[in-house]
């Protein structure tokens, strides 16, 4: 069975019978493209390991579903909004003499 849905940025390479690499196509070096392998279980769900975000093994229900994740492990970090502290203003102690 081939699968090949509209992905965008995911691309899903058949491995074989139940069995998908799921790989950035914005990377040109292969070692970094790879996200994921999946593969369909017996219970009917879909076991990915990812390769790349160095999470644990999930579990889906569909493929669409190991898609949106790997997609949304590509999206940009929020950008941080921490500021340099405000100094306090304060006196020396024997400036009160």
């Amino acid at each position: 069975m081939e699968y090949t849905p509209a992905t965008g940025r995911i691309r899903v390479e058949p491995l074989g019978r139940g069995a998908w690499r799921l790989c950035d196509r914005a990377q040109e070096d292969a070692g970094l493209a790879l996200l994921a392998y999946v593969e369909y279980t017996y219970e009917g769900d879909y076991e990915a390991i990812w390769v790349a975000a160095g999470t644990a093994a999930s579990r889906h229900p569909t493929l669409d579903a190991v898609i949106g994740t790997a997609m949304a492990s590509l999206r940009p970090a929020a950008e941080s909004r921490r500021t340099k502290p405000i100094p306090i203003a304060h006196r020396s102690p024997f400036a009160a003499r």
